[in-house]
């Protein structure tokens, strides 16, 4: 359970775009992410099912923007419930797909940060400095098929450390 305040700030992006989606203006599309923070906010800060809340953070932007349309556009046609309905759709789909990124990254950083430090130089090397095998050889006086054979070793650790840790953090469910 976490805090509503501390759940918008890191779903705040999905409303935005949410809300985007469904408000050509962007200046008004802004406004109503306020006000929706405001509505999130208003509810208090008690803890909050952290599955639960982009459904409901959107249920709350849904009837803001709804009621934006209303008053604003009375004389012309507003969006069908159907398109607002197929665009929240959409957004569920992708709300575990984001949790369980989010997951593994969170394990990926707790992984590297138990590797020896030449792992993690070795791992910067790669990823972070984009070098290939070869260069990474040529730098650290190895072969490349050393650093390749110890590259593979690493990807392979993390992905089972990080398996480890999501399982342990879902209850052994997974």
């Amino acid at each position: 359970m976490e805090k509503r305040s501390i759940l918008f700030l890191r779903h705040q992006r999905m409303v935005r775009a949410f809300i985007r989606s469904l408000v050509p203006s962007l200046a008004d599309a802004e406004d109503l992410l306020q006000e929706v923070g405001v509505q999130v906010l208003n509810q208090g800060e008690e803890a909050v099912d952290p599955q639960v809340f982009p459904a409901w953070c959107r249920g709350v932007a849904r009837n803001v923007v709804l009621h934006h349309w209303r008053s604003r556009y009375r004389s012309r046609e507003t969006p069908r419930e159907e398109y607002i309905d197929l665009v929240e759709r959409i957004y569920a789909q992708t709300d575990n797909e984001v949790e369980s990124w989010n997951e593994r990254h969170v394990a990926l950083m707790e992984c590297v940060q138990k590797l020896d430090p030449a792992d993690r130089d070795l791992l910067a090397l790669r990823y972070a400095e984009d070098l290939t095998s070869d260069a990474i050889a040529e730098r650290q006086s190895r072969s490349a098929a050393a650093v390749r054979k110890t590259l593979e070793r690493l990807r392979e650790g993390l992905r089972r450390c990080i398996e480890r840790r999501l399982e342990i953090a879902h209850g052994g469910s997974r």
